[in-house]
């Protein structure tokens, strides 16, 4: 069951699996809408319930809580994917909804928590919702990539006259991006390369404005590669084997998928040590930059291509490991947790 504003039909049923069906709850709608909404949800709680065995919700997400309360499921499971230190919002006036909505979250999810078999996606993400929900966790790692997916590990050049950079997500300033594309011009003038950037996510039109600020000033507008949202597939993958580097230097995560992507595509890891990300991956297999530091972008970048036997130490690591965690190994231990 899915509702969202932000994602479109299209994507929410891109789907290569005859045996999932997707129950849609509809559009989120409009804000003076809610009580509608929520309505509309629980008498599609109560009309699929009778359907299915078990349960499962992922989140923590703004209706999760309701979808708990109105599904009559008997057997019922909790997947948190993303970290309750990690996401927690700075205060501030202007932006206090969010800030007190994490808080009332937290409370549905230890209500939830009580009643619901918990899992998580991250290692060091099971630790800290154990200790919130004061029971056991299970580990259930997530990813995107199947077994068939995963290439052969090439070794990358080292000396070419450009370095091409990947983001992969959520265009929005609390995925780094502003930091990523103020990155650029220290990065060209330190390594003395062209510096070029794909871009890979739905972006909104004032974000976007706001990186081509950077870029002209900066003067490599040229150098950026939009492409919008590209769903999981050949397509995407190959758009990794391009690049030189992955960089994802967000402010939260919960575990991101990209990081398995550019694995198996040996393609460097640069990413932020945030939410459940140290829990999987370590500075044997990927690199961290600090959250909110173009200066840590720069440093880490330009070490790694000063020094290609350490990046391709990491590079073999991430690949590796990309391999041990598959939709179908990852199939099969949630299964057994779901069955047991």
């Amino acid at each position: 069951m899915h509702e969202t504003r932000v994602k479109g039909t299209k994507q929410d049923t891109l789907i290569p699996f005859s045996h999932v069906k997707l129950e849609s709850l509809g559009p989120e709608g409009r804000t003076w809408d809610k009580l509608e909404r929520i309505n509309r949800i629980k008498n599609k709680c109560k009309e699929v319930s009778s359907q299915y065995e078990r349960l499962l919700i992922r989140g923590i997400t703004p209706r999760g809580y309701t979808v708990f309360k109105h599904t009559a499921i008997k057997k019922s499971y909790f997947l948190l994917v993303g970290s309750l230190v990690d996401s927690r919002p700075k205060f501030e006036f202007k932006r206090i909804y969010p800030y007190l909505m994490y808080f009332i979250r937290k409370a549905e999810l230890r209500k939830m928590g009580a009643q619901m078999v918990c899992l998580s996606n991250s290692k060091k993400v099971v630790g800290e919702l154990s200790n919130f929900v004061g029971k056991q966790v299970y580990f259930a790692p997530t990813s995107s990539i199947s077994d068939k997916d995963i290439l052969p590990f090439i070794e990358r050049a080292n000396d070419t006259p450009e370095i091409n950079l990947l983001f992969c997500g959520r265009i929005t300033f609390d995925k780094g991006v502003f930091e990523l594309f103020k990155a650029v011009k220290p990065l060209k003038e330190k390594l003395k390369r062209t510096i070029k950037i794909t871009m890979i996510g739905s972006v909104d039109i004032e974000t976007k404005s706001k990186l081509l600020d950077i870029a002209i000033k900066d003067d490599f507008e040229s150098e950026i590669n939009w492409l919008g949202f590209v769903p999981y597939g050949k397509e995407l993958l190959s758009q990794f084997s391009k690049v030189d580097f992955c960089v994802l230097p967000s402010y939260h995560e919960g575990f991101p998928h990209t990081i398995w992507e550019a694995g198996i595509c040996s393609v460097p890891m640069v990413v932020s040590p945030v939410g459940g990300i140290p829990g999987m991956v370590s500075e044997n297999e990927v690199s961290f930059v600090e959250p909110k530091s173009v200066d840590s972008i720069v440093e880490v970048i330009s070490q790694l291509v000063l020094n290609p036997t350490k990046m391709k130490h990491k590079v073999n690591a991430l690949y590796k490991l990309s391999n041990q965690y598959t939709l179908e190994k990852n199939a099969k231990v949630l299964f057994e947790t779901l069955m047991n």
